[in-house]
């Protein structure tokens, strides 16, 4: 059977992109892009000076006639278009197993995933292992390993891993994994809680060494992986000793102490984090002392648990990256110990998660709440009669309010909870929104 297209590509966001662009500069033709978005104008000038053929605002049974199909992680596959892909036997992958055929066999491959704080872990460990290798980081943190292709002297890519990208992954396979954590997250997609779990736990299977936090609520079972955690000194290759603030790390029998009180990073699930980059970096002989200043010189990410006014003692927290429930209940452990006037500004677009767990954080540390978005009716059953809530139909409206019940000695943490697409592109424009909004109307109040 005559196949028209080598390649075709369902989605066309920063990971396909780079695929398409790096497929391009290797000369390879019969290219076929299927978008259900609208294509910029910029998109489509590069398709047709390359002679690529695509179509937009829909994905058609045309791109079937190819031998291999990328897929943007975020397709659901339950797509029609990936379901038939599959009973035809056309491979499906993404940009991650393409790069993998061009990176360098020297490179060391380090995947890391888990419900939240992958991102933070990848630049961690990125920033230890720089201490000594020269290291890049790709994946979901926003760079494919298709823009890296070409540098030649990279010695570690460390990968941030989705469940979106584990459950496509075909062919790659990780020198070292790394499962932070496992909580209810993107279930309207994986369609349960035991896909979401056996997507992260794919990891372990892909990886010649694996590490996972033993305390992680649903990865508390005996697995025989290397442990991080602060419980069963004994049997941790990694040892959290919050009294002493540092890592104990035992690997091949030889004891490593990690300090880590020089650690900036708010929060004890930061801990943690800071503890499987100082693990993945003892693993591959980067020494104590550069560990320890890689952790003190790593400075906190905008949009995480990021404290950037302080008015009259009333503190201001953007964490706008705080997209799921258990991310917000971090941030309520971690403020609530600062201030007991913690004043919470939450609400997005829920992923189908069971927020029991974190209306118990909040009628028990929260002064007031303020709610906003999509999943404000769900938070509000749950804290009907509680607690001091108000509900809001605008981000604007909420923060006014805030302001006219100001009191000092008060956090204000804006920690929604929820993805930003109710109102917002991302994460980023949602924090930058809140940024701006708040420092005009602390403007106002110094007139």
């Amino acid at each position: 059977m005559f196949l028209k297209y080598e390649y075709g590509f369902i989605g066309y966001g920063v990971s396909n992109k780079a695929a398409v662009s790096f497929l391009v500069s290797e000369g390879i033709k019969n290219l076929f892009v299927s978008s259900d978005s609208r294509l910029s104008e910029e998109d489509r000038l590069f398709f047709h000076n390359n002679e690529i053929e695509y179509e937009e605002k829909g994905n058609s049974e045309k791109i079937l006639n190819c031998r291999q199909i990328l897929v943007s992680p975020g397709v659901n596959p339950s797509n029609p278009i990936i379901t038939k892909a599959y009973d035809i036997g056309i491979p499906v992958m993404t940009d991650i197993d393409l790069a993998d055929r061009y990176i360098g066999k020297n490179v060391k491959k380090i995947g890391v995933t888990g419900t939240n704080g992958k991102t933070t872990t990848v630049e961690l460990t990125t920033a230890v292992l720089s201490s000594g290798f020269r290291t890049m980081s790709a994946g979901n943190i926003g760079i494919s390993p298709a823009e890296l292709i070409n540098d030649k002297n990279i010695q570690f890519l460390v990968y941030e891993l989705s469940s979106y990208q584990l459950h496509y992954l075909k062919n790659i396979r990780f020198d070292f994994g790394a499962l932070l954590n496992v909580t209810e997250d993107h279930l309207a997609w994986h369609g349960n809680m035991k896909n979401y779990f056996d997507d992260k736990m794919r990891l372990s299977t892909i990886s010649d060494n694996f590490a996972y936090n033993a305390d992680s609520v649903c990865l508390e079972k005996d697995f025989d992986f290397l442990k991080i955690g602060k419980n069963k000194m004994e049997k941790c290759a990694c040892h959290i000793d919050l009294g002493n603030k540092e890592y104990m790390i035992n690997l091949r029998g030889d004891l490593k102490r990690i300090d880590y009180s020089g650690l900036k990073l708010l929060g004890e699930h930061n801990i943690y984090n800071a503890a499987f980059a100082s693990l993945i970096g003892v693993y591959y002989g980067i020494t104590e002392g550069a560990i320890e200043k890689s952790l003190e010189e790593f400075l906190p990410e905008e949009h995480r648990m990021e404290i950037f006014e302080n008015y009259k003692d009333v503190e201001f927290v953007n964490d706008s990256k705080s997209t799921n429930a258990d991310s917000l209940v971090n941030a309520i452990k971690t403020f609530h110990k600062k201030h007991n006037n913690l004043i919470l500004l939450c609400g997005g677009r829920g992923k189908g998660e069971d927020y029991t767990i974190l209306s118990q954080e909040i009628i028990g540390k929260v002064k007031k709440t303020y709610i906003c978005g999509e999943n404000s009716r769900e938070l509000r059953t749950l804290l009907e009669g509680k607690c001091d809530f108000e509900n809001f139909e605008n981000w604007n409206s909420l923060i006014d309010s805030v302001f006219d019940n100001l009191e000092k000695n008060t956090t204000v943490l804006f920690s929604p909870g929820g993805s930003s697409f109710d109102f917002f592109e991302n994460y980023k424009q949602r924090g930058e929104y809140f940024k701006k909004y708040v420092n005009s109307k602390l403007k106002s109040l110094n007139l």
